[in-house]
């Protein structure tokens, strides 16, 4: 036995993620000169007798590294595990016994490769995903593609990342496309690329952030979806309303991204109504008023009530009407629309949102 095996632990296989297990076990056997072997075994001669001293040495040099690389094999599983390889006379027959159970015959491989090659072709990143997530994703499943024998060049992956990104990266894809030459990009180039856009795509839609706070300030919310990634807290809920027309429900969809307290609004050009979970910020609140509100995970929540919310600002305390109770939001919206409607006008510019009441001109 090797100093080197000395040092280095075996692997533990207790049932899962036999693939990944496997390939650090062959990487461990071809650093100790025994995959040859494992994947072999060891062929006796019909008749040892008539073996020169020479070649009865190497058979049992051979028979040496078989039952070491059984030992390997057998240290290597969990004990719950470890019966159904207790009567493998060799590691290969122990290999063998573990593949089969784990990784299926060779008509299921076959059935497993298919599947995961399109797995493969309809990989496309969600709107939700950083491309380090995403890319995370496609590595695992071309990892997985390789246990199984599938050859996936490097080139294959770029192509793949470029056509199956969201369209928020189209002008760094474009840019990639006309300037690089894709048949030499490396992967670790273009993910580099791909995360040097995203960082300052989201650096500029934190220049656009202002806090509610002390100083009264709107904060502006036009890329909500963003800031889970941005932020990495627990959960805001950003709403899209659409009507719809067969019943009286309110239909959402809903992105989660960081908590914040109560005092912070939203700018949501894309929701109806204001809404609030903080029932203490009501002046007057109607508690009669129900419908029902669905978000994007298919849960559906409830309008508690509709009423009135004073906001504190630089002109003093105003009244905003109509604001819908909810108590499962995360955060409290201003909807551009309904802020319009009752007369008022939003000016963005750079990184602030400046809301003017046109009837007093302020």
């Amino acid at each position: 036995m090797s100093s080197l095996a000395k040092q280095i632990s075996v692997p533990i296989f207790s049932g899962q993620n036999y693939d990944y297990w496997a390939i650090k076990m062959k990487t461990y056997f071809q650093s100790q000169k025994l995959w040859e072997i494992v994947e072999e075994g060891v062929t006796l001669p019909e008749d040892s007798s008539t073996s020169s001293s020479a070649e009865k040495g190497k058979l049992e040099n051979k028979k040496a590294k078989d039952s070491e690389a059984l030992y390997y094999i057998q240290t290597a599983v969990a004990d719950h595990i470890f019966p159904r390889i207790s009567v493998a006379t060799s590691a290969k027959e122990a290999w063998s016994i573990l593949q089969k159970e784990y990784q299926g015959s060779a008509k299921v491989r076959i059935i497993k490769l298919q599947t995961l090659r399109r797995d493969f072709e309809n990989m496309k990143m969600k709107d939700s995903e950083t491309i380090d997530e995403y890319y995370t994703k496609v590595r695992e499943l071309v990892n997985q593609l390789k246990a199984y024998g599938e050859d996936i060049p490097e080139k294959r992956v770029v192509e793949k990342l470029l056509i199956s990104v969201t369209e928020k990266y189209d002008p760094i894809v474009t840019t990639i496309e006309e300037t690089k030459d894709i048949t030499t990009l490396t992967v670790t180039e273009l993910v580099g690329s791909l995360e040097a856009y995203e960082k300052r795509r989201k650096q500029t839609i934190l220049r656009r952030i202002v806090t509610f706070e002390e100083n009264h300030n709107v904060e502006i919310a036009r890329d909500l979806d963003m800031w889970k990634k941005i932020v990495g807290s627990k959960e805001i809920i950003k709403l899209t309303a659409e009507e719809n027309n067969s019943s009286d429900q309110l239909f959402y969809t809903c992105n989660s991204v960081a908590e914040t307290g109560e005092a912070t609004w939203y700018i949501d050009s894309a929701a109806s109504n204001h809404m609030t979970y903080n029932k203490g910020a009501f002046q007057t609140l109607d508690e009669s008023f129900k419908t029902n509100v669905k978000l994007g995970d298919n849960h559906i929540v409830k309008v508690e009530g509709k009423g009135s919310v004073a906001i504190n600002t630089k002109k003093g305390t105003r009244i905003i009407n109509d604001v819908m109770y909810i108590p499962n939001l995360r955060t409290n919206l201003f909807s551009v629309g309904q802020m319009m409607e009752k007369g008022y006008t939003l000016h963005f510019g750079g990184d602030s949102c400046t809301i003017y009441d046109n009837k007093e001109n302020s």
